[in-house]
């Protein structure tokens, strides 16, 4: 798979639909779009970009690891519906914190 570089500007081009979503602490959001297996990055001034296109069809979760038994907090952990696939993407910045009230 590719690194979460700018390789497109055609968001929702191919029929797929929303799924999953994270942030990281930069602002950036990552949506998986299933069907089509492409994980796309919207920066915090709504640039759009194809982060990276899976061989798996439909990826509805996605987390960034913890720095905790082998994944890496800069990285996003891609988990399709498909049993036995994980993916590590690199993002080069860690996950936003999640709070609770």
């Amino acid at each position: 798979t590719e690194g979460l570089g700018c390789v497109s500007n055609d968001f929702m081009g191919g029929g797929g639909g929303l799924d999953g979503l994270n942030v990281d602490a930069c602002g950036n959001v990552y949506v998986t779009e299933y069907v089509l297996g492409y994980v796309w990055r919207i920066d915090p001034m709504g640039g759009i970009a194809k982060a990276v296109k899976l061989p798996n069809y439909w990826i509805p979760n996605m987390e960034f690891g913890r720095g905790v038994g082998g994944y890496n907090g800069e990285s996003l952990f891609v988990i399709p519906i498909n049993e036995g696939f994980l993916f590590e993407l690199p993002a080069g910045v860690r996950g936003k914190e999640s709070t609770a009230p």
